[in-house]
């Protein structure tokens, strides 16, 4: 079979060839003991099948892993990395990877950080404190973890309204 490199913190997963690099989906599966890959690794590779596959190249991943600590810890997702990157917050049922589509249009140019809310994707999963204003809060906590006195902030769906909530309640952090 093919030799494979596998350099520190890079996890390699064998996929099949009916899947292509979308089906890393098992990094956001929603309990901690369904994931495939621990919390340490930072980049995911799909083996690469031997010369002449019909799979395409997969290209490197597209986001990296980050935690926010705190009571309840946040998993946060870089894409590129400029110095003042769009803050993403998906839908009620969504996470991260709703924003992949901008991740791979801004992500290079000015960065992307999605944000898996409160008990969602990665994210902590508390047995309360769902509302607005905790969610707010926890936009804040990410801004401050990440060094940023303030930022343009995109929400999808819920993550729209919690956007919103975070604009009204913490006015000066909140670019656009």
């Amino acid at each position: 079979g093919p030799v494979l490199y596998r350099p520190a913190g890079v996890h390699v997963l064998e996929l099949g060839q009916e899947k292509g690099a979308d089906a890393l989906a098992s990094l956001g599966v929603p309990e901690a003991h369904e994931r495939r890959v621990s919390y340490d690794v930072r980049y995911v590779l799909e083996v690469v099948h031997r010369q002449g596959s019909i799979m395409p190249p997969v290209q490197e991943s597209l986001w990296t892993a980050d935690r926010v600590p705190g009571e309840v810890e946040l998993a946060i997702w870089h894409s590129g990395s400029g110095p003042d990157p769009a803050i993403c917050l998906h839908g009620i049922t969504a996470h991260h990877r709703a924003f992949n589509a901008l991740a791979r249009y801004l992500g290079a140019s000015r960065g992307v950080v999605g944000v898996d809310l409160r008990g969602r994707g990665d994210s902590a999963k508390p047995e309360s404190g769902y509302g607005l204003e905790t969610h707010a809060r926890d936009v804040i906590r990410v801004l401050d973890y990440l060094g940023l006195e303030n930022a343009v902030i995109l929400g999808h769906s819920m993550g729209g309204f919690v956007a919103l909530k975070t604009a009204l309640s913490y006015p000066e952090r909140v670019r656009a």
